[in-house]
């Protein structure tokens, strides 16, 4: 299956069987795509989780909340 890819409008081909939230490289210009529907095969950029550099929390913040 084909789709076009938001970032460059190039065809990118989906060599499996696609499922919402696949993910897929661009072979044009490398964006990481993902399914967002199928019929017909619709393609977005995938979301990313931002890097966090803070310290986990290891439960102590919730404990003093709590009392």
């Amino acid at each position: 299956m084909e789709a076009i890819c938001p970032e460059c409008d190039a065809k990118v081909v989906v060599e499996s069987e696609p499922k919402i939230g696949h993910r897929v490289i661009c072979r044009s210009c490398k964006s990481v795509l993902t399914v967002i529907r199928l019929l017909p095969l619709e393609l977005d950029w995938a979301f990313v989780e931002p890097f966090e550099d803070t310290p986990s929390d290891d439960g102590r913040e919730r404990a003093a909340r709590a009392g």
